[in-house]
């Protein structure tokens, strides 16, 4: 993990801007380097310390344990219906 995209208001001229994120417990330097409508994109300043809880947090956490189920018969009755609409 590089960054992370955020959503919120970003003031003006803050490209490349030094910033301090703090994520659910995990404090970490970051550079401001995309603004969005809406949002903005943060790349994480490397060290190996962070890198290694930040991963841990993502995959490790409540935030990598969810898992999507399939269901092909629903999928392939709403296509029908879509294209039959």
């Amino acid at each position: 993990m590089g960054g992370m995209r955020l959503m919120g208001d970003l003031p003006p001229k803050t490209h490349e801007a030094l910033v301090h994120v703090e994520f659910d417990g995990l404090e970490i330097d970051a550079r401001l380097v995309r603004a969005y409508k809406g949002g903005f994109a943060v790349q994480f300043i490397q060290s190996e310390n962070a890198r290694e809880r930040l991963i841990r947090l993502v995959y490790g956490g409540k935030h990598g344990n969810k898992s999507v189920e399939i269901k092909p018969a629903e999928v392939m009755g709403a296509m029908i219906n879509r294209v039959f609409r």
